[in-house]
């Protein structure tokens, strides 16, 4: 079967500190924080009693519109994280990979077990984190963490020691790659033990070039067991909207490395471009 050509993404040198601080954003994201008004809020103590570092992940795409609607029929489901005031929260990942990005091929070629290393912090609440999340074969996923005192940028003896402890030895020798921005919406089930997490504001760059995904959001699910009940998933099925494979890393460097292999995620560019208009930022 004959497939949709790929949209041609142009690449430019960006200024960076510009992207990052980019206020710019469609009305339906901005309109996303007051639709949160509605929702009972959780506090983050109470959100780490359930941490699900061992757990089940169901991913969707989704415009910001979308988001919108959804979110005015959830506030008896859930209820959203607040912190300071705030329910917007901000996160600054980079993720490590090898000089070849095996850890991206391996993703690239379905490989039943495989990694995401990164480096993330919380710019909210100033925490930062180096982390290993693990696919295993049954399909879980499984976090394991280092709390650091800053973003990690140059592998130290405790993010050796945790990649010792959790990634084969051939793909530990690892360096930065792609990083990105984006804005959080994170919701706790009020009756089922699972964390619904809505990114938007998606940021990406690497190597002096950056990519703006305007109006796109990733929603995901994160239940102890696939089967659990979930009043997002019941409402996403309603409507029509399948799960999708989408990860941020993937999507990064099929975006923003030029010449490497991306035709397994050419399903997901198709479907987000069909959600919004990507602009490379200048």
């Amino acid at each position: 079967m004959d497939r949709a050509p790929r949209q041609q993404i142009v690449y430019r040198p960006v200024n960076m500190q510009r992207v990052m601080m980019s206020s710019s954003r469609p009305a339906s994201e901005q309109n996303i924080t007051e639709s949160l008004a509605q929702f009972e809020t959780v506090t983050l103590d109470e959100l780490d009693a359930v941490a699900l570092l061992d757990r089940f992940d169901t991913k969707y795409l989704i415009s910001a519109t979308d988001a919108l609607t959804v979110l005015t029929q959830l506030h008896q489901d859930y209820r959203v994280l607040e912190i300071d005031g705030r329910l917007l929260h901000q996160y600054r990942t980079r993720y490590f990979d090898t000089p070849a990005f095996d850890l991206y091929r391996r993703h690239h070629a379905d490989e039943p077990v495989r990694h995401k290393i990164r480096s993330r912090q919380y710019l909210d609440t100033g925490l930062a984190f180096f982390e290993v999340k693990t696919r295993t074969e049954q399909g879980r996923i499984v976090k394991a963490r280092l709390r650091t005192d800053s973003p990690v940028t140059v592998l130290t003896a405790g993010a050796r020691a945790l990649l010792a402890a959790n990634v084969p030895a051939d793909q530990r020798d690892v360096e930065p790659k792609v990083c990105n921005d984006f804005e959080r919406i994170t919701l706790a089930g009020r009756h089922t033990p699972e964390r619904l997490t809505l990114d938007l504001g998606l940021r990406f760059a690497y190597d002096g070039r950056a990519m703006i995904l305007p109006g796109v959001v990733i929603a995901e699910v994160k239940r102890s067991r696939p089967d659990d009940a979930s009043p997002f998933v019941q409402l996403m099925s309603q409507r029509g909207t399948l799960p999708t494979g989408v990860s941020k890393y993937c999507l990064g460097v099929a975006m923003l490395v030029p010449g490497i292999q991306h035709q397994a995620f050419d399903d997901t560019l198709r479907a987000i471009a069909a959600l919004a208009t990507c602009q490379t930022a200048t």
